[in-house]
């Protein structure tokens, strides 16, 4: 009964800010409002939840003393960034723990993705298909078109690059994309119809 109830709780708040987006007529804002400020309440405290699960999860690892180092140093970042934010959220201090921290350390990671991206791409061309050698072909011809000394080549070159980026490569974001907005869709819908249970233990 419990899990029915659930399910038709889901149901019902879903269906009231889909049929508010299609048909705002009915004066269902308030209530659509209201609903998306408690998910945002509720996702704060999930927020919270989850990173004292982290903690305590690194706190463990550093008391059985898996890979204690790593997880100190998670754990002292993460309460030195959240104490920065806190005191300071506005100040110089917040400022300088993004530049100067968070974005090299994400250049990193971008820069690291990058071998990853080489290796990935030898595989595949070591794999001899007709489908991995037209890959390799289009990754690289878009790669040498992006470099700067295309456009000094020839003029053709950056048309090239640019008919490229807005017909095929648009196409092909644009087909992702909304592969990617029908399975949203199917995934809603499945847990609106109380097919599929996340918020629910089985």
């Amino acid at each position: 009964m419990r899990r029915v109830i659930s399910v038709s709780l889901v149901a019902l708040t879903g269906l009231l800010v889909v049929v508010d987006g299609f048909v705002p007529a009915l004066g269902l804002a308030p209530v659509r409002l209201a609903l998306v400020d408690g998910a945002v309440v509720l996702g704060a405290f999930a927020l919270i939840a989850g990173v004292l699960n982290l903690l305590g999860w690194h706190l463990r690892q550093i008391r059985i003393r898996n890979s204690p180092a790593q997880s100190a140093l998670l754990i002292v970042a993460l309460v030195g960034t959240a104490a920065v934010i806190l005191v300071s959220p506005n100040g110089l201090a917040a400022d300088w723990t993004y530049a100067h921290i968070y974005v090299p350390v994400q250049a990193s990671l971008m820069a690291l993705l990058a071998f990853y991206a080489v290796s990935a791409a030898y595989r595949t061309l070591a794999l001899r298909t007709p489908d991995a050698v037209l890959l390799m072909v289009s990754a690289v011809l878009l790669l040498l078109l992006q470099l700067p000394f295309a456009a000094a080549v020839s003029p053709v070159l950056a048309d090239l690059r640019k008919w490229l980026f807005h017909v095929p490569v648009a196409g092909i974001m644009r087909g992702v994309l909304i592969g990617a907005a029908l399975g949203a869709i199917t995934v809603s819908l499945r847990v609106l119809l109380g097919r599929d249970r996340p918020q629910l233990s089985e």
